[in-house]
């Protein structure tokens, strides 16, 4: 009896754990969308998986601009790999500091956007701050298309 109820839970247990995801976000000085950007620069996942950021050329950084309440602050620091496990909900907005000039941004999406109204508004403060003009625009584009 005793051994069913602990082999029931052992593998409910580990049969959640499974579920979860790693994915790879690249920082890259040239892209299939252009210059300096994130790839993929959307990214849908699910609760509780992992995006593992990773500089594949040099000189860049992700840190969070806007996310959801609680949510899980992106700040890679310059680092080759830095890996983030998300558990709440919601649109996170990032990006390249030393590249803002030229659009470098990204999102995560994760399970819901209920929070997209708020990151827009972070989307419209940071496009003003955007000068290349080929890079202009594109992460309202990218918002609105998703």
């Amino acid at each position: 009896m005793y051994i069913k109820k602990f082999l029931t839970i052992f593998l409910l247990f580990f049969s959640l754990n499974t579920y979860a995801a790693e994915y790879v976000v690249k920082m890259l000085n040239i892209g299939e969308s252009g210059p300096m950007v994130f790839e993929p620069d959307y990214l849908k996942i699910s609760k509780g998986d992992t995006v593992i950021f990773e500089m594949t050329d040099p000189n860049h950084n992700a840190i969070l601009v806007a996310g959801p309440k609680g949510g899980t602050n992106i700040d890679t620091e310059y680092a080759p790999k830095t890996s983030y496990t998300f558990d709440v909900e919601g649109l996170y907005f990032y990006q390249c500091t030393p590249h803002t000039l030229m659009g470098m941004a990204g999102f995560i999406e994760v399970g819901n956007n209920a929070n997209k109204a708020e990151v827009i508004e972070a989307v419209n403060k940071f496009e003003e701050g955007v000068v290349v003009p080929n890079a202009k625009g594109r992460m309202q584009k990218l918002i609105e298309a998703n």
